[in-house]
């Protein structure tokens, strides 16, 4: 997770690493090769920038990189999504447990 803490922009293929970037507030790019339900999911939520060729991923993390508009609109809806799959009825063990990382992160 300490490359990802690192990054301006984290580019990766369905996986994981989506909500390691999700936890550290990072712009997302995904290739949307061999998940479409889930990829499609991201791209519908605004949690991910969903590309499928070099020329999309080229456009995708120049505006990531670039405009702060779109950067914290995907910020707040990875917010959501965070909320929306971990689910605010838990007890308050998610938002505990989520506080403390973030916490120990920075």
């Amino acid at each position: 997770m300490e490359l990802e803490k690192e990054a301006d922009v984290i580019v990766t293929a369905p996986s994981s690493v989506v909500c390691e970037a999700l936890m550290h507030r990072k712009p997302v790019i995904v290739f949307n090769r061999s998940y479409p339900l889930m990829t499609e999911s991201y791209e519908k939520r605004g949690v991910a920038a969903v590309v499928s060729n070099p020329d999309e991923l080229g456009l995708a993390l120049t505006r990531c990189l670039t405009d702060p508009k779109f950067t914290a609109q995907m910020t707040a809806a990875q917010s959501a999504h965070a909320e929306y799959f971990a689910g605010k009825d838990g007890g308050g063990s998610v938002s505990r447990i989520t506080a403390w990382i973030l916490k120990n992160l920075e």
